[in-house]
């Protein structure tokens, strides 16, 4: 999961009726539309990352974006094709994102995860293939990308 700090901050002038002068005024706001702006964020921040490992999936990339080892010949004609990271389909489908009370996460289905773990650290027989994650860099492409989706009607994004 993606810890991302949002913070808002609104500085102006308040007038006071006490004093009869206009007060610098910093707000710092945090409120149920915000949580909830927040959680409409990072379930945006995981489908668009789940998109991405589906991607690599599909392409035969790992995680950051390199070409995974072929196949080897054996598997090869077992499989019949060359496509890594397919054989039924039932791992690409076991993507998965899911809303938490915090945010949202990208995860492997219980019943993919071991084949996903063989994949991602390797076997015996097999190098490691290691497709699930994201490069730092496209996650920080991604948060500016949505952060100025989710705020431009209010101007530059921070």
């Amino acid at each position: 999961m993606f810890d991302i700090l949002l913070k808002i901050q609104i500085n102006g002038k308040e007038f006071s009726t006490s004093t009869g002068e206009w007060i610098n005024k910093i707000v710092d706001i945090q409120t149920r539309l915000l949580d909830d702006v927040y959680s409409d964020f990072t379930e945006d921040l995981a489908e668009e990352g789940k998109k991405i490992i589906e991607r690599n999936l599909f392409t035969g990339k790992l995680w950051n974006g390199e070409p995974a080892a072929p196949l080897s010949d054996g598997w090869l004609r077992k499989k019949g094709h060359s496509k890594l990271f397919f054989y039924t389909g039932e791992l690409y489908r076991s993507i998965l994102t899911q809303k938490l009370p915090n945010g949202a996460e990208i995860f492997i289905a219980d019943g993919r995860a071991q084949i996903a773990s063989w994949l991602i650290n390797g076997t015996g027989k097999m190098p490691a293939r290691d497709f699930f994650g994201l490069q730092p860099e496209r996650v920080d492409v991604l948060i500016k990308t949505l952060l100025e989706e989710r705020f431009s009607m209010y101007g530059r994004a921070a």
